[in-house]
């Protein structure tokens, strides 16, 4: 389909043609219903005549479409015309990368600052399941101020055929097109940027952008692409069998750090690769900062009495505040850096039971939505906005990531009792591990084995258990039988010891009275995860003492308790039991902690007119309480934050909590 100047489609009306390419034209045209200008792709005929073909493309834009992000250019309509599809995209002004990428390359600080955004709209896609397929330079716009937007997102899926019998995805589409023209076949994708697996026909998962993004990011310090060849079929073997020209012998001044990281992600292995996009994105940002921060050190006077170490010491001392969803905090050093608190959610409702992904990017949370009517996973990513995990009409409570990142084990609270379950991160097909009992879950170190609480029989309290992450068998742990149940197991960072509750009645809601009676045990582990002695008692006061979480140096636990009045969260070494103290600026009501192994994050849950969750820094084993008192209610920190009604709750506290 072609259209002229002044023709319309729908209330769109064509002012000029902007290019064509495989899959069609695109337009520039003005929305006369909102007065604004607007992209339109006219899809050809061809790629959208299968009707199978046609649903699937349908059914992968309603997802795309939900996706707003900067880096990200947003789908705003489809229109069927003349049995052609018709996108109305966001209308960008500029230039795509393909273009701006110079005859030797870029200079890698330039390269990196448009790979930093690539890998951001990328993150923010395959937090809710969205992959690319088709990522290369002609598919990033940049404008005149660098801002990099991401263009056709899942379009690739349009021209892939529908999964075969023996369950893998062909990336190749062999179609006639006139007869003896075409003598191979068409590529589901842009051949000089595939991914191995795309090459082969495989099943394809988020790590085939990644491929592709060290495909374009090769290429922007290059100046070249690293696999093109004289044909398709060639350029396909470079891909399965060739590595490309080192950049380091193309262009010496390329930092190393940025080498090997185009290398592991152009890796033919995908499980060599990094993976997760984000993984990428925190190593690029890792080499700008290092870079930028000797550009600043070297540029110091020397008669200023400052060599680069000092400076860097100075400068580490610095306050930071981040903007976001979230917020991130510099360890403290000596003197002690002040503590900020940021609201993590704000949702109507109830949202509890939080569970730190291992790279301490990623938070999996229930919410039992607007009017609490049922309790769901969710995830969230540190500054970015959050998708739904599951969608049983059953309670699904306590999520936990598997040390790898891969999974996350949850308990379902349906009809036939309580069960352990195992999804994967961006969803998608569950598995039932085994029946046990409610309770926080814990993932063993090596990821084998899920400790949990398990029923005795009808009448008896629960106690300990271990289900393997695999078969779903269960082995009790063979702790001497008490009259009290025990429950919510946390493996230490090393695995031993295991924490847990005993003591406690657990209802199914999120949230637990402050009346309830409980206390922390430690029990011994050996090597093989069987117990090594009898556990011994962490806290003795009975005070519903709940929640255990580990610091990532293993030597304190966290947790809540109600001794002095209403539950909050204290901190305790494990070398020096029932010596706690509360941590600094968590407030009353404050329970269910969850620690990041990195980044130095904590989030827990604070229950006032509804309940939210809360992000701060790991508290530090200096940390005093506040002088000021804790702070309790989302008014007080907006107040603190200087955030007034007109702005939404979950805007990020920047201002310093000083204590």
């Amino acid at each position: 389909m072609t259209f002229g100047p002044a023709a319309r489609i729908g209330s769109y009306e064509i002012q000029s043609l902007l290019g064509s390419g495989g899959m069609g034209e695109v337009y520039r045209a003005r929305d006369t219903r909102l007065d604004r200008i607007v992209a339109i792709k006219v899809l050809s005929s061809e790629k959208v005549k299968d009707d199978d073909r046609k649903r699937r493309f349908l059914r992968e834009a309603r997802t795309v479409s939900s996706l707003n992000h900067p880096n990200i250019v947003q789908l705003y309509d489809i229109v069927s015309v003349n049995e052609g599809e018709v996108l109305v995209l966001e209308y960008v002004p500029g230039r795509t990368l393909d273009a701006l990428i110079p005859k030797h390359g870029m200079k890698p600080g330039e390269a990196v600052r448009l790979a930093l955004q690539i890998a951001d709209g990328l993150t923010a896609a395959h937090a809710v399941g969205v992959i690319h397929r088709d990522l290369k330079p002609a598919n990033v716009m940049v404008n005149d101020k660098g801002a990099v937007k991401l263009l056709d997102f899942g379009l690739a899926k349009l021209t892939e055929p529908s999964p075969s019998s023996d369950g893998e995805e062909s990336g190749i589409t062999r179609t006639i097109e006139g007869g003896p023209h075409t003598d191979e076949g068409k590529i589901a994708g842009t051949v000089a940027y595939m991914s191995p697996e795309q090459a082969e026909g495989k099943r394809l998962d988020t790590r085939t952008d990644i491929f592709s993004f060290g495909c374009v990011l090769y290429e922007m310090l290059a100046g070249h692409k690293a696999f093109a060849r004289d044909t398709r079929i060639s350029t396909l073997s470079a891909i399965l069998r060739d590595e490309p020209q080192r950049l380091s012998a193309l262009n010496p001044r390329i930092p190393g750090d940025l080498v090997k990281l185009v290398e592991r992600c152009l890796r033919k292995d995908r499980d060599r690769r990094p993976q997760t996009i984000l993984d990428v994105r925190n190593a690029l940002e890792a080499w700008r900062e290092e870079s930028e921060s000797q550009v600043s050190a070297t540029a110091i006077p020397a008669h200023s009495g400052f060599g680069r170490r000092k400076w860097a010491l100075a400068a580490a001392g610095a306050v930071v505040a981040v903007c976001g969803a979230g917020a991130l905090w510099i360890r403290r050093e000596s003197p002690p850096q002040p503590t900020t608190v940021t609201p993590f959610t704000a949702y109507p409702g109830s949202e509890g039971d939080p569970s730190f992904s291992p790279d301490g990017n990623q938070v999996a949370f229930v919410w039992g939505g607007p009017d609490d009517s049922n309790a769901d996973i969710y995830v969230k990513m540190i500054g970015s906005g959050d998708f739904r995990l599951t969608s049983h009409p059953a309670a699904d409570l306590f999520p936990a990531w598997s040390p790898n990142g891969r999974q996350i084990a949850f308990v379902r609270e349906d009809p036939k009792g309580s069960q352990l379950m195992l999804i994967g991160p961006l969803g998608g097909y569950e598995r039932r591990l085994a029946a046990i009992d409610q309770g926080r879950i814990s993932w063993s170190p090596d990821g084998k084995w899920i400790a949990c609480s398990v029923k005795r029989g009808v009448g008896l309290p629960s106690r300990l258990a271990l289900a393997n992450a695999e078969s779903g068998e269960i082995r009790e742990l063979n702790l001497p039988t008490t009259a009290a149940p025990d429950a919510n197991p946390v493996f230490s960072p090393d695995g031993s010891p295991l924490a847990f509750t005993r003591g406690i009645n657990f209802p199914v809601a999120i949230t637990l009275g402050a009346n309830q009676t409980s206390d922390i045990y430690l029990l011994p582990m050996t090597g093989n995860l069987q117990a090594a002695g009898p556990p011994r008692a962490l806290t003795s006061d009975g005070r519903g003492n709940l929640w255990p979480a580990w610091t990532p140096d293993g030597r304190e636990i966290v947790f809540r308790s109600s001794k002095g009045g209403a539950p909050r969260l204290w901190r305790m070494k494990i070398s020096t039991p029932g010596q706690s103290r509360p941590v600094e600026l968590a407030g009353e009501d404050a329970t269910s902690p969850s620690i990041a192994r990195q980044g130095n994050r904590m989030v827990y849950q604070v229950s006032s007119s509804d309940v939210n969750l809360w992000l701060r820094q790991v508290p530090a084993m200096g940390e005093a309480a506040s002088s000021g008192g804790p702070i309790s209610s989302l008014d007080q920190i907006r107040r603190q934050c200087g955030l007034l009604s007109r702005r939404p709750p979950d805007r990020v506290c920047i201002r310093p909590i000083r204590p």
